[in-house]
């Protein structure tokens, strides 16, 4: 099993480095157990009397809080400990709830260190990898996260911490040192992506190293035990003998001390502690050294005295030093026989009683703890015995109960067969008597039925008759109301189309009107304004009725998803379902953008997003045509799309150079949101310009687009990039700061909300009505009919706010 790092590495995950990190057992029995253990054995039912009674309920917490009030260590208490381990370092799911594998498979307390734990711990790391599917990238992975980690900061280097990379590595790694690894990591903007360092697991001169290494450090911690309780040890004979002076027991100890580890603890001849350096400072080389030895390293150390009596001072204290090691232990000797001769030649009487007290007290203290030793495994006895007693009446108990269940169930079977044969038995009687009345009524009912046959019979067919000619009757008024109601229908839906067919001539009338008024006031130069000011929107203006009616039938949500709502003729096809996309609180469709771009009568600068102004520029390159070559054109307009998010991008052929029109403020520098979208677009442009030989060539420089500082840019307002790009496109006229006014309001203004619902509305009556839509016709129709439904204005205002709140918290 292997995991791919963010830079290439590859880190493998085998048994053996899940041994190095955690430090358990990987032996040669497999964990699961061919037989498992049962639910109504005794060790089960233990285990599970310490957690409640419902499944839910029993959790890694709670297993761990009964851990941590446990008082005795027995195996009930190791099967806790490691199914906390298996739940914590291996099997985790996104459920707290126990897997109960370890009380099922762990037999004894003596197969614990022979089972191979680290295999266990690999089969659930790969069970987690196999139920974990990442393809929508917002499925959580749960597993041994703990597990993962502590691989991870063992295997990969890192020169910022040093944390001894020893086994196992749990042992060196705790949470402060994880958090600040990881911090280190982020500073380095390099998460997850350490070098990892590779080992060898096949050698076994590796194995070898490791397991000398693990030796070497139980070593080392025995070592330092032992001579922490051996100092511990000495302090106490120490300040026994200064608080009882001349006890010959305490002297005792102190010549078995003496013996044990060859170190002199230095007394006068009354047996009183001396203040002796040298008892407590000698090195290790001469505490394992017998008194012989001892001896014998003094004439040594005389001979080095003779040798080198004239080397100086450093060799005069080394035969100092051995010469009162010598000295030292002759006292101690010397005071220990001492101490003896005086007890024997004072009290002989006395020692013989002290050492007849002191035998009667061995035997006492044997005999008691053969007594105490009996009274143990009496009661272990007892405890096996009473055990054994209880979990046969527990047995016999549940034997009892099941056969009394068993002959209470036979017992209610048979009352329930009797029951059931004696309601049959009434049932049968009961069916017999009906049976016997009912064929005293048929006979009855006979009689009459034939008398009533004859009289029904004439009272149907004159029923009948009245029935055909009624219906006749019915049938003849149904027809004409069809047919007036057809006739009917014909008139409204030619007084619809004609009122259709007015409304667009009228309002083909005003345009015309419209752009003749104009023709006459544009002279014939005019500054480098945007090619959308031809029919530029207000901000202020209220909407009119035709652009309220519009609006209000496609807002309704009303009609077939799938119809087409827009057409240019050219490829830009816009279904309702996508139109309603400009509706307030939903971020606007880019095919809506695509729609209002293909509005004005400069189509050749079709921006639709950057793959189709690349296919523009090159079908521009190979036609070569001369109206395509933008000598008539000032300003360029390229819509931008990019992370969801829209803005344009203003190039000034006369001036040679660019701005950036973006309503979003934003925290991101314009190398990271803008550059390489411009750069592209930029060299594009140039490109196509030098091919043309186009006069504006030489005029563009390599500085930076201007980005303005708009009075209306937004912070908040995260969905309304495509509206407001809408409305640069529109009003800008080449020129920015003061000079440029769009009458937009910042959105802290009060009527903010207003206004982007207005705008959104009145682009949508603007695309759908305009002429390059082929389905215009359609719309007005559409919206005539809308308003012919939905008569009443102010039900009509509401129906279709409530549709776009609904719409809103939908596309949530």
């Amino acid at each position: 099993m292997e995991v791919n790092l963010p830079n290439g590495g590859v880190l493998k995950i085998t048994p053996r480095k899940i041994r190095e990190v955690l430090g358990i057992p990987m032996g040669p029995i497999p964990f699961y157990a061919e037989k498992k253990r049962l639910t109504k054995d005794t060790v089960y039912c233990k285990f599970m009397a310490q957690l409640s009674n419902k499944k839910r309920q029993r959790t890694t917490t709670a297993l761990s809080e009964r851990i941590q009030k446990s008082e005795g260590v027995d195996f009930i208490f190791e099967l806790s400990y490691l199914t906390l381990l298996a739940n914590c370092f291996g099997y985790c799911q996104n459920s707290a709830m126990l897997q109960d594998d370890v009380l099922e498979n762990v037999k004894s307390s003596k197969d614990i260190p022979n089972i191979d734990w680290c295999t266990l711990i690999w089969d659930y790391i790969k069970g987690s990898k196999e139920k974990w599917d990442d393809r929508t990238h917002e499925n959580w992975y749960y597993g041994p996260h703990v597990t993962f980690t502590l691989i991870y900061l063992h295997y990969t280097e890192f020169d910022e911490m040093d944390v001894p990379r020893k086994y196992p590595a749990v042992k060196y790694w705790n949470c402060e040192l994880i958090e600040e690894r990881q911090k280190k990591e982020m500073a380095r903007d390099a998460i997850g992506m350490m070098m990892v360092i590779e080992e060898d697991e096949e050698n076994e001169g590796n194995e070898n190293q490791k397991l000398k290494q693990e030796i070497y450090e139980r070593i080392q911690d025995n070592f330092d035990r032992v001579l922490r309780e051996k100092n511990e040890l000495e302090s106490i004979i120490k300040t026994s003998m200064e608080m009882y002076e001349g006890d010959a027991t305490i002297g005792r100890f102190v010549v078995r001390f003496n013996t044990e580890f060859q170190i002199g603890i230095k007394t006068d001849k009354f047996g009183r502690l001396v203040d002796n350096k040298a008892s407590t400072s000698r090195k290790d080389g001469d505490e394992s050294e017998t008194d012989d030895n001892a001896e014998e390293s003094g004439s040594d150390d005389s001979e080095q005295v003779n040798e080198g009596g004239d080397d100086g001072g450093e060799d005069s204290e080394q035969v100092n030093e051995g010469e009162n090691w010598i000295e030292d232990k002759q006292n101690v000797d010397e005071n220990v026989e001492n101490l003896e001769d005086a007890e024997k030649g004072a009290a002989a009487k006395a020692q013989a009683e002290k050492e007849a007290e002191e035998k009667a007290v061995k035997e006492a203290a044997v005999k008691e703890a053969a007594a105490k030793a009996q009274a143990e495994k009496e009661a272990e006895e007892k405890a096996v015995k009473e055990a054994a007693v209880k979990e046969a009446a527990a047995k016999a108990q549940a034997e009892k109960e099941a056969a009394e269940k068993a002959v209470k169930e036979a017992a209610e079977k048979e009352a329930a067969a009797k029951a059931q044969a004696e309601k049959d038995a009434e049932k049968e009687a009961a069916v017999k008597e009906i049976a016997k009345k009912d064929v005293a009524e048929k006979t009855i009912k006979e009689a009459a039925s034939k008398e009533a046959a004859t009289k029904a019979k004439e009272d149907k067919e004159a029923a009948a008759k009245e029935a055909a000619a009624k219906a006749q009757a019915e049938k003849e008024a149904a027809e004409k109301l069809k047919a007036e109601q057809e006739k009917a229908n014909k008139e409204a839906e030619k007084k619809r189309k004609a009122a259709a067919k007015e409304l667009n001539e009228k309002r083909a009338k005003e345009k015309a009107e419209k752009e003749a008024a104009k023709q006459a006031e544009i002279p014939e130069y005019e500054s480098p304004s945007s090619p959308y000011n031809n029919k530029m929107s207000s901000v202020t203006e209220p909407l009119t009725e035709d652009e309220t009616l519009l609006a209000h039938s496609l807002l309704s949500m009303e009609g077939d998803i799938l119809d087409e709502m827009f057409n240019d003729g050219k490829g830009t096809i816009i279904p309702i379902i996508t139109m309603q996309s400009i509706s307030p609180g939903i971020q606007i469709d880019s095919q809506i953008i695509d729609a209002f771009v293909s509005l004005p009568e400069i189509e050749k600068k079709e921006n639709k997003n950057l793959n189709a102004q690349i296919a523009v520029f090159k079908s521009i390159i190979e036609k070569d045509e001369t109206s395509f070559r933008l000598r008539d054109v000032r300003l360029l307009f390229f819509p931008i799309i990019a992370h969801g998010h829209y803005y344009v991008t203003v190039f000034d052929l006369e001036k040679g150079n660019a701005v950036i029109l973006d309503n979003n403020i934003s925290d991101a520098t314009y190398d990271g949101k803008y550059k390489d979208i411009f750069d592209f677009v930029k060299e594009m442009l140039i490109h196509y310009l030098y091919v043309t030989e186009h006069p504006s060539l030489t005029k563009f420089k390599e500085a930076q687009p201007k980005i303005p500082k708009m009075k209306w840019k937004t912070r908040k307002n995260k969905l309304d990039c495509g509206l407001y790009m809408m409305m640069h496109m529109e009003m800008f006229e080449g020129e920015i700061g003061l000079k440029w006014k769009t009458n937009i309001v910042d959105e802290n203004n009060r009527h903010y909300a207003d206004m982007i619902k207005t705008m959104r509305m009145r682009y949508a009556a603007k695309i759908l009505l305009h002429d390059v839509n082929k389905e215009r016709e359609k719309m007005s129709e559409f919206a005539i009919k809308f308003g012919e439904q939905y008569n009443d204005k102010e039900k009509q205002k509401k129906m279709v706010e409530k549709a776009i709140e609904k719409k809103a918290a939908e596309d949530k």
